[in-house]
């Protein structure tokens, strides 16, 4: 059984987003709102940890050999300038986005195994994880045209 196997990835997948949110609040605090609303964005990610631990209780017993290259990793050191906030929030973006989608993949597990509690924390941490995805998109939308045409 690999439903283990992808607990323990989204666990670190949601450890290494809340790194990379860290490291972009602190990396961009001339841009409060990113800074703030990244900051926020790591202690959430920090509470799915926190909420997967009892699954992979229950399920650590059925754990089978991982492949190789399963887990994500940040991207690298935050980037400076409006052009690096850019491109640091796309960075966010793209591994938000693989943590819901093994979200939704878990969850479609859990209601596999009527695992009741696994469906509530999945149902919950899914609608934030979609939250941060919105906002970080719309903060790109709205940073690009500027970031993108004026010469700085």
């Amino acid at each position: 059984m690999h439903l283990y196997t992808y607990l323990d990835m989204l666990a670190r997948a949601e450890e290494n987003l809340a790194r990379c949110y860290r490291q972009v609040a602190t990396a961009h605090t001339a841009d409060a709102d990113v800074s703030f609303a990244c900051a926020a964005f790591a202690r959430e990610a920090d509470e799915h940890v926190a909420a997967l631990a009892p699954a992979l209780d229950r399920y650590a017993d059925r754990a089978e050999e991982p492949p190789e290259r399963l887990h994500a990793i940040c991207p690298g050191p935050p980037r400076t300038g409006p052009i690096g906030l850019l491109r640091d929030l796309a960075d966010l973006h793209q591994l938000a986005t693989l943590v819901e989608s093994t979200w939704q993949l878990i969850a479609q597990a859990a209601q596999g195994a009527r695992d009741r509690d696994l469906i509530a924390v999945c149902g919950e941490c899914t609608s934030r994880t979609t939250a941060q995805l919105a906002w970080l998109s719309m903060r790109q939308k709205s940073d690009a045209a500027q970031t993108l045409l004026v010469a700085t």
